[in-house]
């Protein structure tokens, strides 16, 4: 009886469907360890060995979500520091190389004793 002390409510009431119990969703611990304890069919041995199973596989299963919730976020980080380097490349000017326009290369040179001076100053 003293295995069922500090138990978590789901445990019990997952214990109590595996042995084919009756519950309802008010049902307090208290309640749920009496209807174990008071059950005909009632095994201390069987019922602590089964609580064992299902702790344990509550428990990996929560593991199991903490990993997959862990990948997941490495996996955005490592998507948002592979984009990182592109969008402060471009918004810092390094990455995309605007045209420039060379003045000089663009106006004719003044030719001093061939052009004529209005044609360069208008």
């Amino acid at each position: 009886m003293s295995y069922l002390a500090g138990v978590k409510k789901e445990d019990l009431r997952s214990l109590c469907e595996d042995l084919g119990l009756t519950i309802t969703s008010k049902m307090s611990v208290l309640n749920l360890k009496d209807l174990i304890i008071n059950d005909i069919k009632y095994d201390e041995e069987f019922t602590r060995e089964h609580l064992k199973g299902i702790i344990q596989h509550r428990k990996s299963d929560y593991e199991q979500k903490l990993r997959e919730i862990e990948s997941e976020r490495a996996f955005k980080l490592e998507k948002l520091r592979l984009s990182q380097p592109k969008q402060s490349a471009t918004t810092h000017g390094l990455g995309a190389e605007k045209p420039t326009l060379d003045v000089q290369k663009l106006l004719p040179k003044f030719k001093a004793q061939d052009d004529d001076i209005e044609n360069f100053v208008t």
